[in-house]
């Protein structure tokens, strides 16, 4: 059975940590199933970290519109729709970048030569199959 070289700085070794300790790992299944959870995990953070300073601006913004009304109109003057508008403006910025930067993604990725990691993984599902792995 062939041995599989896996580098250390490559962005599936990164994510297998995620997913607990790739070291421990001999063949290519355990490793895709650590990769996968590591994808997941991180996922999950980015999303959770997402939301919960989503939902601490808007708070912030809120406070901040709720002052200066106070400032200004000495009387309360109900901030939301200032504060919709802002994130609105935010969002839209945020799919703009996003429509902007995943050509290039998709370039990057296509123009790529040689993937024998996701092909060896993708084999080792098809053909029911787990070679070992080394990390070098």
């Amino acid at each position: 059975m062939t041995k599989i070289n896996v580098n250390r700085k490559a962005w599936h070794y990164k994510a297998a940590n995620l997913g607990g300790y790739p070291e421990y790992c001999d063949d290519i299944c355990e490793y895709i199933r650590m990769c996968l959870l590591g994808c997941f995990l991180g996922t999950l953070g980015v999303c959770i970290i997402g939301f919960a300073s989503g939902f601490v601006l808007f708070l912030l913004g809120n406070t901040l519109a709720w002052l200066a009304a106070m400032i200004v109109y000495m009387g309360f003057i109900d901030p939301n729709e200032e504060t919709f508008i802002l994130i609105l403006f935010c969002w839209l910025a945020l799919l703009f970048k996003l429509i902007v930067s995943v050509p290039k993604i998709y370039e990057a990725i296509s123009t790529r030569v040689d993937a024998p990691f996701v092909k060896t993984a993708y084999n080792s599902w098809k053909n029911k199959w787990c070679a070992k792995i080394e990390f070098k």
